[in-house]
């Protein structure tokens, strides 16, 4: 079962209705950040969502997960700020407030 697939699946367990997936776009990415752990896939396959549904590509290096314009975070690269595995709980945390809030950031 692809990641489509599953989320259609998903769809259909939890909305009690057909998700409509065939004018999806099945992408497979070679060249993409691995995770360090073994507890970040899910923050990382929503990671890839976010860019793939945004079109934007993972111009970010193996560790780090986003680039960020924001000053809290210390290192940088072009003057954008870079998060790292490091950064997880902090993803793990915006992704349950986007949930409650049903609000993406």
């Amino acid at each position: 079962m692809n990641f489509r697939d599953y989320i259609a699946s998903e769809h259909l367990a939890k909305k009690k209705s057909p998700l409509d997936i065939q004018n999806w776009k099945l992408v497979i990415e070679k060249e993409i950040p691995e995770q360090l752990n073994g507890c970040d896939c899910g923050v990382f396959t929503c990671k890839y969502a976010e860019y793939l549904s945004q079109d934007k590509a993972f111009d970010f290096d193996q560790g780090v997960v986003a680039v960020i314009p924001d000053s809290r975070f210390v290192r940088t690269l072009d003057g954008y700020n870079l998060v790292n595995q490091g950064d997880m709980p902090y993803f793990r945390r915006r992704m349950i407030w986007e949930m409650v809030n049903k609000t993406l950031l």
